[in-house]
């Protein structure tokens, strides 16, 4: 890849908040303030990360990494606003597709004709922890994040295919990766009581860098 020339991260904006239950009078105002932050995070992101895989592409860093680095620092920031927000990234780099997961849950991802389940960062397991003191055992649970046991939980690996179809929380969200090139793809989500906003990525987009 000639990294003179312009290179293009193509990145696809549907917006779709999907709404559940009726909202009461009281809690308006919270709900439309939490509604426009999640907008205005989301779209943040959505800006910012194909920058991060563009500059790895032009210093031959590995981009895996750094959109792994910059999702966290970006999940520590915006869930101090939003602490409901999770997100999923899908980047097709035209021969493998990585996805990463933040959620709170599990995740399937169909591609072709396979399926893999991935946890969600932000998913916890219950994890027994036994101490023995003065001579007496005793057996604590403490959850743990799916995040402490690697990454290898929350990435999904897969060659480069036309489509993938993302199902989390039941709801099917189906990814166009037919586009040649490095593409970006993401899915946020926030909850606030029975109300789920999504804003996710889809259709076509170009983002050419200039050299």
């Amino acid at each position: 890849m000639d990294k003179r020339g312009q290179f293009y991260i193509i990145l696809a904006i549907i917006f779709s908040l999907l709404f559940f239950s009726i909202v009461t009078p009281q809690n308006k105002v919270q709900e439309a303030i939490l509604l426009e932050d999640f907008n205005q995070i989301s779209g943040n992101y959505v800006e910012e990360s194909p920058k991060v895989a563009n500059y790895g592409i032009f210093k031959d860093r590995e981009i895996k990494q750094l959109l792994s680095e910059y999702t966290d620092d970006f999940l520590d920031f915006a869930q101090k606003r939003n602490p409901t927000l999770e997100l999923i990234y899908i980047y097709n780099n035209g021969t493998n597709v990585t996805v990463k997961s933040y959620a709170s849950e599990s995740a399937t991802i169909e591609f072709g004709q396979e399926t893999q389940t991935l946890f969600g960062a932000q998913e916890e397991t219950i994890n027994n922890i036994n101490l023995n003191v003065a001579g007496k055992d005793f057996t604590q649970q403490v959850p743990l994040q799916i995040k402490n046991f690697g990454d290898e939980f929350t990435t999904a690996q897969f060659p480069s295919t036309k489509n993938a179809i993302l199902n989390l929380g039941g709801v099917f969200h189906n990814f166009d990766l037919s586009n040649k090139g490095p593409e970006l793809n993401v899915l946020l989500r926030s909850r606030q009581g029975s109300i789920v906003q999504i804003y996710r990525t889809g259709s076509s987009r170009e983002f050419p860098v200039k050299v």
